[in-house]
């Protein structure tokens, strides 16, 4: 009988213990917790006298983050909607008006200028003036001095018995002779054109041409017949 008594004992001690725990784990989880509230004790009254204990439930309060105010940044007001707009033609119209006078001043009558034309008589090759140039001697010295200086090539005296030739110079006012051309050759191409130019290119000076006196630059023609016996 009495290991019976003990037996149930042990259970009722383990009873209460686990409704201890039990209490004890949902106030962990709960998060609450008690205080103590003493009632205040009037010195008047008999300090001696048992005052009854008072169980309050205190839950503790969350604290609250209060939020940063952010400051907002003034921003500059660059534009001002109020502000008078301007068309573009209007930013750069700088009155150019005022300063261009609305009528050109008139000139007055400009006469014509004449200006008489210099002419370079030495660049001017006449054709005819009042005087020809002249050989040293006259027409029979000059024949006489190209039969005495012509060399008629070989192959000449082979196929013909007569050469035609045109010649054409200037004689300057110094008397030089220039610019010799062939104008004409009957057998050309067998070295009757050159032995016509070296010899008028080495001819003594010539008298120059006179016109209104003054030396002048004359064009001459001169043909030439050359008979081979």
């Amino acid at each position: 009988m009495t290991h019976r008594n003990r037996k149930n004992l042990d259970r009722v001690i383990l009873f209460e213990i686990g409704i201890i725990v039990a209490l004890l784990f949902v106030n962990y989880v709960m998060n609450i917790t008690y205080t103590i509230d003493l009632p205040q004790v009037n010195t008047e009254d008999n300090i001696l006298e048992d005052q009854p204990f008072q169980l309050v439930e205190f839950t503790e309060k969350k604290k609250e983050f209060q939020k940063e105010q952010i400051k907002k940044k003034e921003i500059a007001n660059l534009f001002d909607p109020r502000s008078m707009i301007k068309q573009v033609d209007d930013l750069f119209d700088l009155n150019l008006t005022q300063s261009i006078p609305k009528k050109m001043p008139l000139l007055g009558d400009i006469k014509p200028i004449v200006v008489n034309p210099i002419v370079d008589s030495s660049s001017i090759v006449r054709e005819w003036v009042d005087k020809m140039p002249e050989f040293p001697g006259g027409d029979n010295a000059l024949n006489e001095y190209i039969i005495n200086r012509f060399e008629i090539p070989d192959i000449i005296l082979e196929i013909t018995n007569s050469v035609e030739v045109v010649t054409q110079f200037v004689i300057d006012e110094n008397g030089n002779i220039e610019n010799i051309e062939i104008l004409r050759c009957s057998k050309p191409g067998y070295g009757i054109e050159e032995e016509v130019i070296n010899i008028y290119g080495n001819m003594p000076k010539w008298a120059p041409g006179m016109s209104n006196g003054r030396a002048s630059k004359v064009r001459m023609k001169q043909p030439l017949k050359i008979k081979i016996h």
